[in-house]
């Protein structure tokens, strides 16, 4: 194992009780802000997320800029090794190997689930596109109060709305040209305050970039 792949490997592990450690921050802090404003909490998650994405590299450039040990020792290792067996040496030699095993594998367990959650996430933005691709453009009443709402949110960009049938409820897709996707089947029945109401949440999460955020955390979870 190469020097990189056995500084990705160490990470990979350290990232267990790593992640738990954040996890349980990021409760204990959601918990204590449960009174505050959501924009709090959304703000604190986002923050656990970035740790989330910058401590395997951190802790990969660490590992990777160890000093190496010496030539003699690590030979002299893999020779007691190989005499010892794992079933019947002391503990401790027992306990090396199996970490010897799980650094080993770790990396190729790793490169399947990165394969995996990649394709997951080419399938999500293929569908992404499809929706934006079939949508219908909305009426000239919808047009325009989400012109209207744009201007008084303060967004700055311009915003499409769409029709879609592939759709079960509201939602936001894009980012640098964000647009609304809106079900007929959910508007039909509605006044024109519940329809605002509707336009405005989903101009809100894009005055939030939360579609951004959430393009962020599926790469993150692609890794």
């Amino acid at each position: 194992m190469t020097p990189l792949a056995s500084a990705i490997s160490g990470a990979l592990i350290h990232f267990v009780w790593q992640g738990a450690i954040v996890g349980v921050a990021l409760s204990l802090a959601l918990f204590g802000l449960r009174r505050r404003s959501p924009n709090a909490r959304y703000i604190i998650s986002c923050v656990a997320l970035a740790v989330l994405a910058l401590m395997p590299l951190v802790t990969t450039w660490l590992l990777y800029s160890r000093p190496a040990p010496s030539r003699p020792a690590a030979s002299a290792a893999v020779n007691v090794s190989q005499v010892i067996s794992a079933a019947d040496g002391p503990l401790q030699f027992r306990q090396t190997l199996w970490l010897n095993w799980l650094r080993v594998w770790a990396l190729q367990l790793w490169s399947v689930g990165v394969l995996m959650f990649s394709m997951r996430l080419i399938l999500g933005y293929k569908h992404a596109f499809t929706l934006r691709r079939r949508g219908s453009p909305a009426g000239e009443a919808i047009i325009g109060v989400v012109a209207r709402l744009t201007k008084l949110m303060g967004v700055q960009r311009k915003v499409r709305a769409l029709m879609s049938s592939m759709v079960e409820s509201p939602s936001v897709i894009g980012w640098l040209r964000p647009m609304i996707l809106l079900p007929p089947a959910t508007l039909m029945g509605l006044t024109s305050l519940q329809l605002e109401a509707i336009i405005a949440h989903e101009i809100a999460h894009m005055k939030r970039y939360d579609y951004l955020v959430n393009m962020v955390q599926m790469l993150v979870e692609s890794r």
